[in-house]
Parts: C-alpha cells; structure tokens; sequence
C-alpha cells in the first residue's frame, strides 16, 4: 500500500516539473541554512565540554566597588588569590593561575620566530584541565622556573620535524628557558587558548614585578572545587578572604573588591567580553535560518494549494472509484515526503559545498556534516521527517476534502485565490524585506564606524611594536635614523596605540580621598603631534623641560568627571603629585562600541620604556617605504626580527565580529529572496495557466502585451506592498536593538528601508513579467482551445 502512495507521488512529482523543482530546491536550500546554523550553534555550546573535571572547575571574577558603585568587573586580578583560595577554603581542592596572554621571539639556534598567546601557567595545569600533554611528564613540566611547554603547532613552527624537548631557547631577551613538555593544540571550543606556556614560578623570578596583593590586575584565577560544592558557599567564603587580606584596607578609602565564581562551562557564552554578541548571534542566527526553512514550507503549501483546481478532478475520480479522504490524505503526504527527502539530499550537497566558504566566514569552527553522532543524525532524520508532514498537512486536508462534484467544476478559480496563500505570500516577502532591510542597516553602521572621525590620525600610520630589551634600550636612535627616510611627516613611542582601549589604574585626583580608576598611556613628546591630537587648553610635554616628566595631560572627559573647569595647575597624585599641563580634546582610543572615558597621558612611562613605535607617512609607494624601514631596523637593531602593520588595518579587525555577522545576515537575506522569488515564479506561472482563455480573449479584443502584464503583476504587486508595510517597522525595531550595543551610531537613514522594499519590489515585478510577457505573448487562437 505504502509503496502504491509513494508511486503515484512520484509520477505526479514527475508529471509537474516546474513546480516540483521549486518546491524541492526552496526546501533545500532552506534545510541547508538550518544545517549549517546548526552546524555554528553546536560548537558555540560545545565550548569546555571536552574539561574532564569541567563541572568542577570556576573561574575567579572580581568587581570593583567604590561607595556601593561598580566600576568595572572581570577575571585579571592579583597572583595570592589563588592561593589563598586552596590553603583557607576547604572546598578548593586545587588551582591554576593564567596570565593574560603576551607576545615574544622567540631564538632558536640562532634564529627567531614570533610566538603570540603566550601564557604563564602554574604546575598543576596539565592535572586541572583535560589538554593532552604529547611529550613531558603533566607533574613536572611546569613546575621549575624557566620551563615552556609548546604546543604541537608551535614546535612543529620552531623545530619542524626535530625533537624540541629539552631544547634550551630564548624569549626575547629572557632565558634560557627549557622545553619541558609537548602538548596538542587546544581545541577551537576551548576558552583557554594558548601557543605555549610558562611555569609561573618564573614570574617570582623578575623583581621588577608586582605580584603581592596590590600587584597588577594581569593573572586570572581557576579553582577547581571538590564534588558537588556550593559554589555560593565558596563565593561567601572569597568574600571574607579578600576581608583579611585586602578590602579591610580598602575600607578607609571606600573601596571594596568583591568575588564572583563563574562555571567554566559558561564563561564562553556568559562571562567572557563578547559573550552577550554572541548570544544575540545564536538567538538572531537561528530565528533567521527558521524563518528560510518556513518560507521553503510556504512554497510547498502555496504552490500545492494554487493547483487545487488541477487536483480537483484527479481527486473527484479518486473518490468516485471509492478512494476514502484517508487514502488521499497519505497520498499527498506521501508527496510531501518524497519532497523533503529529495529536498534532504540536495541540502547535504550544498552544505558540502559550501562548508569551505563557510569556514572561512565563520572559522575552522564551522564543524561539517560528519561531526554529527548517531543521535543527531537520528534527530536530524526526525526532524526533516516533522517538517515534510507539517510541510503536507495543510496542502493534504485541503485537497482531500474535495468532492467528486469537482468534476463537474463546481470548484471555483476563487477557491485557489484563497486568502490563506495570499497571507503566506504577503509573509514570505515580509521575511525577505526584513531581512535585506537589516542587513543594509547593518552595513551602514560598519561604514559609519570606518568612516566616523576618531579625534586623531588613523591613515598612513604604520605600528612597530618594541619588543626586548634592545629595541626598548635603542629606540632614540632608531627614530634619529628613520626620521632621515623620505616621506616620513611623524614618529613617536607610547606604551600603546588607539585601537581597542588603554590600560587602567587607580588616582587620587586633587581634593579627593579615594582612588578612581582613570584609563592612562605613557608617550613621549611627539605624540601629539604624530597622531594629530588637539592640546584645547595649557600645553603639551616638551622635551627641553625636565620637570614635564612628572607631569599629565588629561582628555576632556576626565575634566568633565572631575569638575574641573580650568584643569591646568591641578594635580593627581599616584607615587607622588603629578601636575596637569594640558588637555587634549576627546578622541576614540577605544571601539565605538564605548563612551568616550576619562584619560591621562603620561611622560614617563613604566621602567622608562616605550613599548610601540608609530611612524606617519605620506608616501605613495608603501613597499618601498616599508622596506626602507625594514634597512634602518635591521641596522639598530639587528637581533630583533622586524615587524609592523598598519593602524587602520588594526581598527578594522576590532569590528570583525559585526563583519562577519554582517555577511553572514547577507548571505541567509539573499537565500531568503531567492526562495520567496522561486514561489513567485511558481505562483506567477500558474496565474497566467489559470487565465489562458481569458488572456487569449482580451488579445482577440484588442489589449496590449503591456495591459495583460498590468493585469497579471497588479494582484502581486498589492502582496508585495502589504509585505512592506510589515517588514519596515519590524527591520526598524531589529535594528534599534542592535545599535544598542554602540556608544555612538548612525542617524537612521530610512533610505534602507524603500531601498529594500523597492528592490524586491522590482526583483518580483520582473519574475512577474517573464512569466506575463510569455503568456501574453501565445496566440490567442491556441489560448481559447486551452483546456
């Protein structure tokens, strides 16, 4: 019997060619979005799954409160925490203190590379977490100072074939360090990343560093706690640690640290700097990739319901030769399914297809259809075979409920017009607007931010990070000798560059008793100049007062928090009292994603060191002055490898994240359309079938190819015009929400919006016309023997 259904379903799938290849490629392409979203969401929650120990394991966050206000919240805090933590919580049962990543080169034989993410890690790394140590013993390898475990890719970098371990090389200007252990990259989901790792003892070593409880906020705390432990509990216990140890002291000023306990399994979706971003993307990308899946559903059912006068008779004959509503009922069903398996096969073949550009998009992350187990493909399997019947039930109940009167013609062409497929139209293009009107929204903001002045020079600004002891000990003369080169209008050394943000530390302005935490870089008395900053009242440091070293400059906004209407004269005092020679106009030193904050600029920076230099350029030939450069550097500085990148390159990577959601949001809009277009196509084709006779009886009249087309596009046009009034509100409202997430953004340009609905709009006109001009163009003679 089963087979007898799927039979017919078949020849009639055959028998309608042009409306099953809609209907089967619509679904395709919309089961393909749902899979590789699935595909992205998957690995998003998957993150730190792999943690043997992962459901005991938190991650030590710490707030700053100044008189009952939160002034900032996150996991770098002081070395002892951890500690602590293990020798006075019974539930601590071990730990491990990461640093915040550093960069170095590394010389090997001779040679040196750069290795990035590098870490400090304590001696029971290797025991907490589940990464798989290759080479070296877990106990020992990070236990001695001067100890480095590489990743495999790392030492593959560094040794390619060659055997690392126990390999004596230099960071930098530090060392000898000792290769003690090999272990495997860590996996795309973890949180923790790293290229190689430290022995944190090595830090105790340098006694330049602050590593006591008022040490620098740079090394990030991991307890893993014994089975089943309140982690509240431990959270109260942090609490009265930090009492004994430090906000006890704090107290007098008003200031108080307090603890938080992060799951590790959350940290990634709930904790890290980007994690609401992310969870935005998962909700905006899965509700995206639903919504193409149902406008490929919607194909079916319209393009099913609109031939129901077709049907009519093959289900009057059917009835008349004693088939029941139930047999018809599975047969169209049956159709269904054969839709979403054919449908199921082509998805598979596209998400192959495209699963390297997504990758690319998205990151190795992606993941591909073979990473799923044998209950997700049973689900996937379930839910495909939901949906066919979800897809065919409507089209099923409806065509089954026909009577052999049907024969006869009873059933009415308004029957096909029905109200129901015409609301599914007015959706599908709802869909597409909104989407398409987002994602030129989306697009506007990106190019407001790289447009967007930034109160200082960003083009034709080249970076050269300073790293050693020798680049940092040299630099005056490398910028003696690079001053020399043509072209070349600026150079000055800070602690850092505008990008992403500067680092942050306590104050005392004048007058008041308890710190603030004020943003802060060191530079020297080019800055200003090279980067094209405004000094709007006093002074900039010079270099022929000695006295300027011990002195600020402050940005409007810190003068605005303070109160200060004349800043010039006032001091601040941190090792001592600073006096305020200046202020700079505002300027974005960090993503349009924040406000403006309060700024102080130094003269004098940590260890009496810069860290980055910056040269200004108005050179035509960018290689040339690079490789210029490059000379001058490897002169000075011989034993350090050269490197540089441009400022704007820099600014753009701090939006990859809207970039990517930008074109990935793109790409599901089009694949939307297309959908929506192809049930158009359908919709259009059968339009002009249905009114053949009336269409041949109108030429015969006298109408015009352009009247015949005005009459088939005038029903379609009203849809499509319906959908806008929809979609605009509804793009206008996503967007609102989005640009939440920005400090500063765009005025609303409501061009986005008739852009958008114009362009479907025409797109649809001209899927109508093709299929209008054609019908309008048959012979009237052949029209009206039309059956």
């Amino acid at each position: 019997m089963l087979s007898n259904y799927l039979k017919v379903a078949f020849r009639n799938l055959l028998k309608h060619r042009i409306y099953s290849a809609i209907t089967i490629i619509g679904f395709a392409i919309g089961l393909a979005a749902v899979i590789l979203i699935v595909l992205y969401v998957r690995f998003e929650l998957s993150f730190d799954d792999f943690q043997v120990h992962g459901d005991t394991i938190v991650r030590a966050s710490f707030a700053s409160k100044k008189e009952g206000t939160i002034q900032g919240r996150g996991p770098a805090f002081t070395p002892p925490f951890a500690p602590a933590a293990a020798n006075e919580i019974p539930e601590v049962k071990s730990f491990v203190r990461l640093s915040t990543p550093r960069i170095a080169n590394v010389f090997v034989r001779g040679e040196s590379s750069k290795l990035e993410n590098i870490r400090h890690a304590d001696s029971a790394f290797f025991e907490v977490f589940s990464f798989k140590l290759i080479a070296g013993d877990a106990r020992t390898a990070l236990k001695n100072p001067y100890s480095l475990v590489l990743t495999q890719t790392s030492a593959q970098r560094l040794f390619g074939e060659g055997n690392a371990m126990g390999t004596l090389v230099k960071l930098d200007d530090k060392g000898p360090y000792q290769i003690t252990g090999i272990v495997a990259d860590p996996p795309a989901n973890s949180s923790i990343q790293f290229s190689s790792l430290i022995s944190f003892s090595t830090l105790y070593e340098d006694k330049n560093l602050y590593l006591d409880w008022n040490g620098g906020n740079q090394y990030i705390a991991y307890l893993q706690l014994v089975p089943n432990a309140d982690i509240a509990g431990v959270e109260k216990q942090c609490s009265t640690l930090l009492w004994r140890h430090l906000n006890q002291q704090l107290s007098s000023i008003g200031v108080e640290i307090v603890p938080s306990l992060e799951p590790l399994k959350n940290v990634h979706l709930f904790h890290e700097y980007d994690s609401e971003t992310r969870r935005s993307n998962i909700a905006i990308f899965s509700a995206v990739a639903m919504f193409v899946l149902i406008l490929a559903c919607v194909n079916f059912v319209n393009l099913t319901t609109a031939r129901a006068i077709r049907r009519a008779k093959e289900v009057g004959i059917r009835k008349t030769f004693g088939a029941n509503r139930n047999d018809l009922v599975f047969q169209f069903l049956g159709e269904a399914l054969l839709v979403a398996v054919a449908g199921t096969l082509i998805a598979m073949l596209l998400v192959e297809l495209v699963t390297p550009w997504y990758r690319v998009l998205v990151g190795e992350q992606a993941g591909s259809l073979s990473s799923f187990g044998l209950g997700e493909t049973a689900l996937f399997v379930l839910s495909v075979f939901t949906v066919g019947i979800a897809a065919g039930s409507y089209p099923a109940l409806h065509l089954s409920r026909f009577q052999p009167a049907a024969l006869q013609g009873t059933i009415s062409r308004g029957a096909a017009r029905s109200i129901v497929r015409n609301t599914l139209v007015v959706f599908q293009f709802a869909v597409s607007i909104t989407l398409i009107a987002s994602t030129l929204l989306v697009g506007a903001q990106l190019q407001y931010m790289q447009g967007k002045d930034l109160g200082f020079q960003r083009e034709n600004m080249i970076v050269i990070p300073l790293r050693g002891d020798e680049a940092k000990e040299r630099v005056d003369i490398l910028k003696q000798e690079l001053a020399a080169l043509p072209d070349i209008t600026g150079i000055t050394t800070s602690s850092e560059v505008p990008s992403a943000g500067f680092t942050s530390n306590g104050y005392f302005p004048e007058g008041q008793t308890t710190p603030v935490m004020i943003h802060v870089v060191d530079a020297d008395e080019q800055f200003f100049d090279t980067y094209g900053l405004s000094v709007i009242k006093g002074r900039s440091f010079s270099s022929e007062r000695k006295t300027d070293k011990d002195t600020y400059l402050i940005n409007e906004s810190l003068a605005s928090m303070l109160g200060w209407g004349d800043p010039v004269g006032k001091t601040i005092r941190r090792g001592g009292d600073h006096t305020v020679i200046g202020v700079v106009r505002d300027f974005h030193y960090a993503t349009l994603h924040d406000k403006i904050e309060p700024l102080i600029i130094t003269n004098k920076p940590w260890r009496d060191r810069y860290s980055v230099l910056s040269v200004r350029t108005n050179s035509k030939d960018i290689p040339e002055l690079v490789t210029g450069l490059r000379a001058v550097w490897q002169r000075v500085i011989p034993s350090t490898p050269f490197e540089f990148s441009f400022l704007d390159d820099e600014l753009n990577t701090l939006y990859r994240t809207e970039r990517r959601f930008e074109e990935l949001f793109f790409s599901f809009s089009m694949l939307a359309i297309v959908i929506a277009l192809m049930g158009l196509v359908g919709l259009a084709s059968f339009s002009a079938e249905q009114r053949t006779k009336e269409i041949g009886i109108r030429k015969v009249l006298g109408a015009s190819t352009q009247g015949v087309v005005s009459l088939l596009s005038r029903d379609f046009i009203k849809l499509i015009a319906a959908a806008n009034l929809l979609a605009w509100p509804t793009a206008y409202l996503f967007s609102q929400r989005w640009l939440e997430d920005f400090a500063y953004r765009m005025e609303m340009p409501w061009g986005v919006f008739v852009l958008a609905g114009g362009g479907v709009l025409l797109l649809g006109l001209f899927v109508i016309g093709v299929q209008a001009i054609k019908a309008a163009s048959a012979n009237p003679v052949e029209s009206l023997r039309y059956e």
